[in-house]
């Protein structure tokens, strides 16, 4: 069963399946307690009639189904969930909850300091066991990230954004301490690609590892910054776009598209390389 097979599963029936059913019911949408804050008193994850969610208690933080599972059971890799589905096995163990899994709100996280992922062996094991990223790789654009949040202090991987901001991300994390795009540049280069975070970006290293230093590199962190890339991509020739294969990509793709011919430069939709996969870290971590 491929990726997309699963996210055209309901992701009521699946919510159903492992006894987790909604508060309310409207035309075209129901509404759940939030599965990633677990306080909240009242619905805050919505699921819609195109099957899709976003949970309002968590920055509005959404997607498919596999990225439901993803984040509820961080243990889990997209390959596990295939063979889980390709068996008939739609019910999985009821999460539990930690701090870990929350998203916390960034107005009250505190970065403490940053030091090489190559010091945090848990951080490291994720980046190589879950996501197949080389650590050499990875710590040449990967900082250990010690925070603070509520008097609790934790380590996860990120990088600095260009608006001064930081992007934390481990299994089943992810925040923005303030939104903004990723730069990574190299010398003399006309060439550009996007991404829509940046383990796709060190996917794309795993993949193409002669190119690393053949063209500049954006990290969207979000498809909603797309509209924060223009002035990144004003000198560039050709702007590719490495982004996911959902919905959200496509649109993301498209408004790429709109700029560079605004902008006069040759666009290059580079998802045609990992069709069927929901981006390309699962491409990567599929291959043999």
């Amino acid at each position: 069963m491929l990726p997309q097979e699963i996210n055209k599963q309901p992701i009521t029936s699946f919510l159903a399946t492992n006894g987790i059913y909604p508060e309310r019911k409207y035309h075209g949408y129901w509404m759940y307690k939030s599965l990633i804050n677990p306080g909240q008193n009242t619905g805050s994850l919505k699921v819609s009639s195109n099957n899709l969610w976003i949970d309002y208690s968590a920055d509005n933080l959404g997607g498919t189904l596999i990225d439901l599972i993803l984040l509820l059971f961080p243990s889990l890799t997209v390959k596990d969930i295939i063979y889980k589905f390709s068996n008939g096995n739609f019910s999985f163990h009821q999460p539990t909850y930690s701090s870990q899994v929350k998203l916390h709100n960034s107005s009250s996280l505190k970065i403490i300091k940053c030091e090489s992922i190559l010091n945090r062996p848990a951080l490291c094991k994720y980046l190589q066991c879950n996501r197949k990223i080389d650590l050499e790789v990875a710590s040449r654009y990967l900082k250990a990230y010690q925070y603070e949040v509520h008097d609790k202090i934790y380590w996860n991987l990120g990088a600095k954004n260009q608006l001064d901001g930081h992007n934390l991300f481990a299994a089943g994390f992810k925040c923005a301490t303030k939104q903004g795009v990723t730069i990574f540049e190299n010398p003399n280069t006309n060439a550009i690609v996007c991404f829509e975070g940046i383990i796709d970006f060190l996917s794309f290293l795993m993949l193409f590892p002669d190119q690393e230093y053949n063209m500049d590199y954006c990290i969207l962190n979000s498809v909603n910054n797309v509209k924060m890339t223009n002035e990144f991509l004003l000198s560039k020739q050709h702007i590719i776009g490495c982004l996911d294969n959902d919905k959200a990509g496509e649109t993301a793709t498209k408004k790429l598209r709109q700029i560079s011919k605004s902008l006069g430069a040759k666009f290059s939709d580079m998802r045609y390389r990992f069709n069927g996969y929901k981006d390309l870290n699962d491409f990567l971590l599929d291959q043999k």
